[in-house]
């Protein structure tokens, strides 16, 4: 029974982001051009490369240290993990706003877009350690 829990919980936590990334990407085929797909590409391929530098790694030692502490130690070193993504991606934030001519133009997006990449990147891996911590 614990294994079919488990199974479970996995499943479906694996199926709602999925269907999300699903439905929304179907939904905009109706509406989006070649060039916006070229450009959301970009976004992407972006994002995929600034999430380490964000991360530095915590979804993997949460992943890891949920199971060797306590509810309350991990409660503690949980919160203390975020401290460093977040400092990062407030530093990164800060350097887009002063960078953003470039961002803007190497991306294609607008002021708006350049600016929240780093947002959209520790949005990742956000989701990333909720997931793995609800496996």
């Amino acid at each position: 029974m614990k294994l079919l829990k488990s199974f479970s919980v996995y499943a479906v936590s694996t199926f709602l982001n999925a269907a999300l990334s699903f439905a929304t990407f179907s939904f905009l085929t109706h509406h989006l051009t070649e060039r916006d797909y070229g450009i959301i590409n970009l976004y992407n391929a972006f994002c995929i490369f600034l999430v380490p530098f964000i991360a530095i790694g915590i979804q993997f030692t949460l992943s890891v240290d949920y199971f060797k502490m306590t509810a309350e130690r991990f409660r503690t070193h949980f919160t203390n993990a975020w401290v460093i993504p977040a400092i990062s991606w407030a530093l990164l934030t800060f350097l887009f706003v002063i960078f953003y001519y470039f961002i803007q133009r190497l991306l294609k997006v607008n002021f708006f877009f350049a600016v929240t990449i780093p947002l959209s990147c520790f949005l990742i891996i956000l989701n990333d350690v909720i997931l793995n911590i609800t496996r």
